[in-house]
């Protein structure tokens, strides 16, 4: 993969208003962004390493591609640029 893809993947995840969601007790962590319309995006797990860095994830770029770096919900993970945080209880909290 380029550097010019690396950098695309950080960039949009700085660009998009995302969501870090927790969705159940265990924190099983799952990052969303808002589409055109306002609706939310599929939820895409993230699962992470021990120390808390993402390793992988549910979208589709990352099953087919694997990019060096990671997808850009990863890289939403791993930078922790996220608008809001929605906990399991469904609480919200905005950043």
């Amino acid at each position: 993969m380029s550097e010019t893809d690396r950098k695309t993947r950080k960039q949009r995840a700085q660009n998009r208003y995302i969501r870090l969601v927790y969705l159940d007790a265990d924190n099983t962590k799952a990052v969303q962004k808002k589409t055109r319309d306002g609706s939310w995006g599929d939820a895409h797990i993230i699962e992470t390493d021990g120390s808390d860095d993402a390793v992988s994830c549910t979208c589709p770029d990352w099953k087919l591609r694997k990019p060096d770096g990671g997808c850009y919900h990863q890289h939403a993970y791993n930078d922790w640029t996220f608008d809001e945080i929605v906990l399991a209880s469904g609480k919200r909290i905005e950043l």
